[in-house]
Order: C-alpha cells, then sequence, then structure tokens
C-alpha cells in the first residue's frame, strides 16, 4: 500500500511522541540537549518501526524528535527555570489518619479542632475531605484528640512518625506541565515513600517518614543546585551564540 511523504512523517512523529512520552525523564535530557539525538534516535527505531509498520531511517527520527522538542518549548515556559530559586522548609512530628466518613458531623468536629492551631508555634492541620473518606495530616498533638472525637472503627489508617517538606515555588509554575513529575522523580530514584501530596498556589509540599525527611531534604536542594548551575551554563551558551 502507498503511503505518502506526510503521511509517513506523521506516523514517524506520532510513534516518536508516544515514546517520549512513556520513558521517564527523557523528555528533559533531550530538552537540554544532554542526550545525544542521533544515539536517541538509533535506541528509539526498532520501536517505531514495530509501531508504524515499515522501515524508518536515523534522520527521519532525528527530525521527528527535534519537531516534538520544538513543540513542547512553544506550548509551555521552561520548567528549570521557575523553580531554580524556590525555597525549602521542613516540619517533623507529624501523622495521618485516614477515616472513613461515616458520621455527618465528623466534618464539624474537625473543623473546630483546626482552629485551635497555632500557626505562629509552626503547627499544621489539614483535611483533605472526600464524599466518603477524610485523611488528616497534622502535627502529633493533634492525634490523641482526633481519636476521642471519633469511632474507632472509622479509623482506616494512622501513619506516624512524618515530616513535611514543603516548597515554596513561583505562581507561574502551577501552569507548567511536570512540577509533580519532576519532584516525585527526585524522591523514587532514592526510595523515598510519599505519604501525602498538598498542592497550594505557592506551596507543593510532601509528606515522607521522617526517619527518610533528611535524605529527601538533601535530595531537593541538591536537585535545584544543579539546576542553577545548569541554567547558569545554558544561559552562558545562549549568549554566545
Amino acid at each position: 500500500m502507498y503511503c505518502g511523504l506526510n503521511e509517513l512523517s506523521k506516523g514517524i512523529s506520532s510513534a516518536v511522541r508516544v515514546l517520549l512520552d512513556d520513558v521517564p525523564f527523557l523528555n528533559l535530557g533531550v530538552d537540554k540537549e544532554i542526550i545525544n539525538y542521533s544515539g536517541l534516535a538509533r535506541m528509539l527505531i526498532p520501536r517505531i518501526e514495530s509501531q508504524v509498520g515499515f522501515k524508518v531511517g536515523e534522520h527521519a527520527v532525528i527530525a521527528a524528535i527535534r519537531r516534538e522538542m520544538k513543540k513542547t518549548h512553544e506550548e509551555s515556559p521552561s520548567f528549570l527555570s521557575l523553580i531554580a530559586h524556590a525555597a525549602i522548609f521542613v516540619h517533623t512530628g507529624m501523622f495521618r489518619i485516614d477515616l472513613q466518613r461515616n458520621s455527618p458531623q465528623l466534618s464539624e468536629k474537625l473543623c473546630e479542632l483546626e482552629k485551635t492551631t497555632n500557626q505562629e508555634k509552626g503547627e499544621r492541620f489539614y483535611q483533605i475531605q472526600r464524599r466518603t473518606e477524610i485523611s488528616v495530616i497534622a502535627h502529633r498533638r493533634f492525634l490523641a484528640q482526633i481519636l476521642k472525637l471519633i469511632d474507632k472503627k472509622d479509623v482506616q489508617k494512622i501513619t506516624d512518625n512524618l515530616a513535611m517538606i514543603s516548597i515554596k515555588v513561583p505562581p507561574d509554575l502551577i501552569e507548567v506541565p511536570g512540577e509533580f513529575y519532576y519532584f516525585t522523580g527526585l524522591f523514587a530514584r532514592r526510595n523515598i515513600s510519599i505519604y501525602g501530596l498538598i498542592r497550594t498556589f505557592n506551596w507543593i509540599s510532601f509528606l515522607v517518614s521522617e526517619s527518610q525527611a533528611p535524605l529527601a531534604y538533601k535530595r531537593i536542594i541538591s536537585a535545584l543546585e544543579q539546576v542553577k548551575q545548569f541554567n547558569s551554563v545554558m544561559e552562558k551558551t545562549s549568549k554566545q551564540k
């Protein structure tokens, strides 16, 4: 069956887009030209051919990769430039309790308890409410009080000895795809479990075990420092062109 050049190009581009999306963090390496285009193309060719059903050339695949990355640039601002100056804070001595929402008064009771939070002393109390469940993330002193307010059979799980790592980010970041992908990847590559995630306009907060909090903190600090250095190099390179 005859297939025109446009159809061939669209088929290769579509396959490249799928493969780039399926390989974690590959987009970042290609975006910053850390990964060699020719080597990447050779790696992808067998998988592309299995998807499109015909032989493809290396140059055609490289062109498709470049088109895909150009499209990504046009669709969103630079993620790395936005997170370069993020600030990090850590709160320890926290817990998470997950509850079945069997009582119509449960939410009201928790809201009243939340009012006693002493923000000036650094206390935190967060509720995540669904129709059938409520999760509370708070400092440890609230746990005993919550247990007095509820029916014990409504408790799904209590996870204690947690720490919250909060990252203050630029407001514009909320419009940029990839923030969770980036930060959760930093933790995943060090086998750090995430017990909760809260995203507000200026903040992203991750709940991790207290034993892993120092590693998680160092991981983010190190990554952001590398981002700053990398952005600096890219700016200098751009000016020299």
